[in-house]
């Protein structure tokens, strides 16, 4: 089953991953200029964005996306490049819980998540219950969560997401 994502998600999940592949190391003649050493694909993106969308819907798009503060343009050079906000990547975040397949884990082993978060860390809290749920944990008791899938580095990356390491443990059990 595939997931319609609305458009500015999926806009923001395309230049995601031109990110992560711009992580991985480049062919030795690849760059032709220096918006392409820094992040190459960037302008090949940005035409590919605008054939499939009309350069009108591209351009409103784009404006949606700084409007909602998901993206923003350096002052130095707007028409080179873009930066992904805290905001933005917080949707990324989003959109990867979505397209994320569920698989139980081969082991027949279950996952629980057991956390005692501070009141004044209550944002963080109810966030981490968001999350969860979204990965396909259950609630077991008030703040421990349990989940037969294979979810454990997403979990982890939450956990990190919300700087909430001191506060929480993960556990593999046999039975929940």
């Amino acid at each position: 089953m595939k997931i319609k994502l609305p458009i500015t998600e999926e806009f923001l999940w395309a230049i995601y991953e031109l990110f992560e592949e711009a992580g991985r190391v480049n062919e030795i003649f690849g760059p032709r200029s220096l918006s392409e050493a820094v992040c190459p694909g960037i302008r090949g993106l940005r035409y590919e964005a605008r054939r499939r969308y009309g350069r009108e819907r591209f351009a409103n798009l784009i404006y949606r996306l700084k409007k909602r503060e998901l993206i923003k343009a350096p002052d130095w050079n707007p028409k080179e490049g873009i930066i992904i906000t805290k905001k933005g990547i917080e949707r990324i975040f989003h959109v990867t819980l979505k397209l994320k397949g569920q698989k139980r884990r081969s082991d027949g082993k279950w996952q629980m998540v057991v956390f005692d978060i501070p009141e004044t860390r209550r944002k963080a809290r109810n966030q981490i219950r968001s999350y969860l749920k979204r990965l396909g944990y259950k609630q077991f008791q008030q703040s421990i969560w349990i989940s037969p899938f294979d979810v454990l580095r997403e979990t982890q990356n939450i956990i990190s997401h919300c700087n909430a390491e001191d506060y929480i443990k993960i556990f593999l059990v046999e039975k929940p």
